[in-house]
C-alpha cells in the first residue's frame, strides 16, 4: 500500500480562496510534528534535488538540540499522490518592540512611526512567530519545490498551507507573526505572489559570497591575486595571529571544549544588534558526528587557551560559514576574526570548492577578503489585519546596513 493511501486521513485540503475549485482539489498537504514521523523516501524524492539543509538527519539534529527554545514542524505538499514540495518551520517567541528598537542609524519619520506603532501594541508586541526557514541559517531553507513542478499554483498551495499551519491545534500557541526567509532577490519572481496574501516584502543584509578561482590550488595563489594593499592586509593578519594555533576538532574535541565554545559564541551573539534565537552548540557536536568531514569545526588557541572557533558545512560545492566564536578582548591584538576569514578561504581552496557563503554580518570586512553581496528578500505578515497595517512602517524601515564594498583583486580599479 502506498504511503499516501495509508495516511490519507492526515491530509489537509488546500483552501486558498485565490485559486479555482479545480486547483484547490488538486493540492493537499501533510504536517509532521517531528522528523521521526516523516517518511524518508517520500521526503527525499523532493529533497534530493536541493541542499543539505533539507536532509532529514540535519533537520533531526537541529530539532533535538533546540526544541527547548522553539517548536518544529514540517510539511509536504502533494499534487494528487505525488510529493511536489517540502517545507520546514520553527515557532518561537518574538519581541516586535525589541526588534524595532534595533533599527539603528535611521532617524527617518517612518522609523520613528514604526517604533511608536510597536509600542502602541503593548503586550501584543510580544508574539509567537512562525518562521518558514531556519533561524540559524541564511538562505532559502524554508521550502523547496521540485524543479518540474514550479508554478504559481504550487506557491499558492504553500501560502495556504502556511496560513492553515499557523493555527494548528497541536501547537503550544498559535502564531500571530509569519516570516518566510530568505530569498535571493534576483530570483524571486515566482514567490512575489506572497505579497498578494498581505505579506510585506523587505530586504535584509546580503549574504557575502566568496567565489573561488578554479586556478587557485594553494592559499598563496589567492594572496598572489590580491592587490598589494590587500595582500599587505592579509600578511599583517597572519603576523598578528602568528602565536595562534589552529586545530581541527573531532567529536571528542568538541565535547572537551563545548563549554568554552558556548561562552565565545555568546560574545559574538551579544555583539550582534539582533538575533531571532540562540543556537545550542550541542548541535555542532551532533552535526560533526553525522556529517564527519563535511561539517567543519576548528578551534583557535593562544597559549593553549581556546580564544576562537569556526564552523562550516560543505554543501553542494559550497562552504557555508556557520556560527563562530571569539574573545573580543584579544581580537584587536591578535587578529582573530580576520584569521578566521582567511581560514575559511584556505579550507575552500584545499577542498576545491566553488564558493564560500560567509553569511550576512561584518559585510565590509568580508568584502576586503574578496566577498561580494548577494541580496536577500524576506516576507513577513501579522495575522491581525489591523496590526499588519500598523506594523507596516516597521517593516518598511528595515533596510540593509550600509557599508563600503571593497574590490581587493587585481584587474579591478575600485579600491
Amino acid at each position: 500500500m502506498s504511503f499516501t493511501k495509508t495516511i490519507n486521513e492526515k491530509y489537509v485540503a488546500c483552501a486558498a480562496k485565490r485559486v479555482s475549485e479545480e486547483v484547490r482539489a488538486k493540492y493537499r498537504f501533510i504536517v509532521f510534528t517531528t522528523t521521526a514521523e516523516i517518511p524518508h523516501g517520500t521526503w527525499t524524492a523532493v529533497a534530493k534535488e536541493t541542499n543539505g539543509y533539507f536532509d532529514l538527519e540535519f533537520l533531526r539534529i537541529m530539532e533535538e538540540n533546540n526544541k527547548s527554545n522553539m517548536e518544529f514542524r514540517y510539511a509536504m505538499i502533494f499534487e494528487k499522490d505525488e510529493p511536489v514540495a517540502i517545507m520546514a518551520f520553527q515557532f518561537l517567541n518574538f519581541d516586535l518592540l525589541g526588534a524595532s528598537s534595533n533599527i539603528k542609524d535611521d532617524p527617518s519619520f517612518i522609523t520613528k512611526l514604526g517604533i511608536k506603532a510597536a509600542g502602541l501594541l503593548g503586550d501584543k508586541a510580544q508574539m509567537r512567530m512562525m518562521v518558514c526557514g531556519n533561524c540559524f541559517l541564511s538562505g532559502e531553507n524554508g521550502f523547496y519545490i521540485k524543479q518540474n513542478k514550479r508554478s504559481r499554483d504550487v506557491i499558492l498551495a504553500i501560502s495556504d498551507a502556511i496560513e492553515q499551519m499557523r493555527k494548528f491545534p497541536d501547537l503550544s500557541k498559535k502564531a500571530s507573526l509569519i516570516l518566510i526567509k530568505d530569498f535571493i532577490t534576483n530570483e524571486i519572481d515566482l514567490v512575489n505572489d506572497f505579497k498578494n496574501d498581505n505579506f510585506h516584502e523587505f530586504a535584509v543584509d546580503p549574504n557575502m559570497i566568496f567565489h573561488i578561482d578554479e586556478n587557485w590550488k594553494t592559499f598563496d595563489d589567492y594572496t598572489s591575486a590580491l592587490k598589494s594593499k590587500f595582500r599587505t592586509k592579509a600578511n599583517r593578519a597572519f603576523a598578528l595571529s602568528k602565536e595562534i594555533g589552529i586545530m581541527e576538532f573531532d567529536v571528542a574535541k568538541i565535547e572537551e571544549h563545548l563549554s568554552k565554545m558556548t561562552a565565545l559564541y555568546k560574545q559574538v551573539e551579544d555583539y550582534a544588534s539582533f538575533n531571532l534565537s540562540i543556537l545550542n552548540l550541542n548541535t555542532y557536536r551532533d552535526l560533526k558526528k553525522q556529517f564527519e568531514d563535511d561539517f567543519i569545526v576548528k578551534g583557535l588557541f593562544l597559549n593553549d587557551e581556546l580564544v576562537g572557533f569556526m564552523t562550516g558545512f560543505v554543501n553542494n560545492q559550497q562552504l557555508d560559514a556557520h556560527f563562530i566564536g571569539l574573545d573580543y578582548k584579544l581580537n584587536r591584538d591578535f587578529g582573530i576574526y580576520q584569521r578566521i576569514l582567511y581560514e575559511y578561504i584556505q579550507v575552500g581552496i584545499e577542498r576545491s570548492l566553488k564558493r564560500i557563503n560567509f553569511g550576512r554580518t561584518a559585510n565590509e570586512i568580508k568584502s576586503t577578503v574578496g566577498a561580494l553581496p548577494e541580496e536577500l528578500t524576506l516576507y513577513i505578515k501579522l495575522k491581525n489585519p489591523i496590526g499588519n497595517k500598523i506594523a507596516r512602517p516597521i517593516f518598511q524601515a528595515i533596510k540593509p546596513n550600509s557599508y563600503k564594498q571593497h574590490s581587493p583583486f587585481k584587474g579591478n580599479d575600485k579600491k
